[in-house]
């Protein structure tokens, strides 16, 4: 699917050095490797972003920094129990993007995700913006990105969260600016990131797929109607279209965020998010009461929901 959307596969080096580490936001003690190739590169990664960031460099000193890459491999991180021999390690394997193509930004990479969420047929998630504690998070923009939530109770943790797929964005200007990307003008170069676990994301009980089976298409008409919420910033507008589809029920068909507004006439600290929601019935033409009635409960439950008020 990455190769589809122009980018090409990378391999990256696990033995990062330590202002590798600090670049991208991790702070010490490391996992240090008792007999490294290279005495500086002695610490084994905790992202991929500065070996992706690196590669991108290269290619740009020749010339060929209109370029996308993508990696497949693993990030480590310290564990609390201690192993026989030191510190316990953790290993996850991750899937990482770069877009640092003509053009590319956070765009290009949320776009890229939705091509892999509708390949993989995921039923729900959630993209959440705003801090996380995920420390996937640690390389990314501060306010152009956000973190990826598989949604439902299938999705839930242990402990009742969510469970991270991974984060969406671009990386952070510093960053970008330490590995060398800058255009004509001395600024950083915006770069699209894709940063997905994909222990959680090819697992089926934490991250649910639509179901494989055809669903009957209806001989009767649908209707649409649209509503538009002011919400506070901080709500996601996934959250938002959740709400409404469990709101709409069966007789929901569909429901699709169609403009987001900013501006004086809404306030501050707020925005505007209007959905088109399409309701049809498999049996008989709905009525304009049926219609009116489950367009009231789906205004009430994202009222209730999400602090917004029907604009």
């Amino acid at each position: 699917m990455l190769c589809g959307l122009g980018a090409s596969e990378a391999w990256t080096s696990a033995f990062v050095t330590e202002s590798d580490q600090l670049a991208t936001g991790f702070a010490p003690p490391y996992i240090e490797i008792t007999n490294p190739l290279v005495d500086a590169e002695r610490f084994l990664r905790s992202t991929m972003a500065s070996g992706l960031l690196g590669a991108v460099r290269y290619n740009a000193e020749r010339r060929q920094g209109d370029i996308r890459l993508f990696e497949v491999g693993s990030v480590f991180h310290r564990l609390d129990i201690p192993a026989v021999d030191g510190p316990g390690a953790g290993q996850v394997e991750r899937l990482c993007a770069v877009f640092c193509g003509e053009g590319d930004d956070a765009r290009a990479a949320v776009a890229a995700w939705h091509t892999v969420a509708d390949a993989l047929g995921l039923a729900d998630w959630v993209l959440e913006q705003g801090p996380h504690h995920d420390p996937a998070t640690r390389v990314l923009h501060g306010y152009r990105s956000g973190t990826l939530l598989s949604g439902g109770t299938a999705g839930e943790e242990d402990d009742g969260r969510r469970a991270v797929l991974g984060v969406v964005g671009e990386l952070d200007p510093v960053l970008v600016e330490t590995y060398g990307l800058v255009d004509a003008d001395g600024r950083p170069r915006p770069v699209g990131w894709l940063d997905l676990d994909l222990d959680v994301l090819l697992d089926p009980v934490r991250t649910a797929r639509r179901p494989l089976e055809s669903l009957p298409v209806s001989r009767f008409p649908s209707s649409d109607t649209d509503l538009a919420f002011v919400v506070p910033e901080e709500v996601p507008a996934g959250m938002v279209e959740a709400t409404l589809a469990e709101a709409g029920g069966d007789l929901l068909e569909s429901v699709e965020l169609f403009d987001v507004y900013r501006g004086e006439s809404v306030g501050v600290g707020v925005r505007s998010l209007a959905y088109r929601l399409r309701f049809c019935a498999l049996d008989r033409t709905l009525t304009e009461e049926e219609i009116g009635g489950l367009r009231a409960s789906c205004i009430a439950a994202v009222e209730r929901a999400h602090r917004a008020t029907l604009r």
